[in-house]
């Protein structure tokens, strides 16, 4: 997807958001054929998008029963550029997973994860829109990355002390999230954590914090002030974006 996203960047597709799904064979040479674009929004044409996806580096080939075997994929995204530092950060969308294939529980305004678990896979709940509320157990240790992207109508998320670690775009555009509390076994605050949560106010850290990843609070249009643990790594003008860089603020050197 990296390679993708890069490509069609370098292309001059100027499309904000392009949404592009494609579908292609992987050999058991781990090379492409039979590439085809089920769906594309971007600027680029069918045909060239279509190279891109020939050129792409080898994949690793299927495996059944101990043989290598031919395999069939589809590859959706949502493509997001930012250019920072001269590097290009993408973003894409996120495959569904077994738990967002439950269509039954996706649709649940609240939900209770049972205590035992322990993780809460990548992109679990990735673009749940009915999602209001979620219960965590205090046996929940991680967070992966994407778990809540895109819950859009989350307004509510109580982190259990449990936690360790949270990963990168786990709350990434939960627009209706106000506030958070970081538990203080958390040690790294990752990149775009909170980016584009726009009605979030309140940010509580801890001076365990060491780390805060670019982004974290990108977009964050209500969050007035925050305090900066002491220790913490990070390039300031990487928390927000300029425009928002009045809302930083120091405190006795924190």
């Amino acid at each position: 997807m990296k390679y993708i996203s890069k490509k069609v960047y370098e292309s001059g597709c100027a499309h904000p958001c392009p949404h592009i799904v494609v579908r292609f064979v992987v050999e058991k040479d781990g090379s492409i054929s039979n590439a085809r674009v089920h769906y594309n929004s971007s600027d680029l044409d069918d045909s060239d998008l279509k190279t891109i996806i020939y050129e792409m580096p080898k994949w690793k080939c299927a495996v059944h029963n101990g043989e290598k075997v031919r395999s069939w994929n589809a590859t959706s995204m949502y493509l997001h550029y930012y250019l920072m530092d001269e590097e290009i950060i993408i973003r894409t969308e996120r495959k569904e997973d077994s738990i967002q294939k439950c269509r039954s529980a996706i649709k649940l305004r609240k939900i209770k994860i049972p205590k035992g678990i322990t993780t809460i896979s990548k992109h679990a709940f990735w673009r749940n829109e009915d999602l209001a509320e979620i219960s965590i157990p205090n046996t929940v240790t991680a967070i992966d990355d994407g778990a809540f992207e895109d819950c859009k109508n989350l307004t509510t998320i109580n982190l259990p002390k449990s936690v360790k670690k949270i990963g990168t775009n786990a709350f990434c555009n939960c627009e209706k999230l106000s506030r958070i509390v970081i538990p203080e076994k958390v040690e790294k605050i990752p990149a775009a954590m909170m980016f584009s949560c726009k009605n979030l106010t309140d940010v509580t850290l801890h001076d365990g914090i060491n780390t805060i990843g670019d982004y974290a609070f990108g977009r964050c249009e209500k969050l007035k002030r925050i305090i900066i643990p002491k220790g913490t790594r990070s390039k300031f003008e990487k928390l927000f974006e300029e425009k928002y860089h009045q809302f930083l603020t120091e405190d006795e050197g924190r």
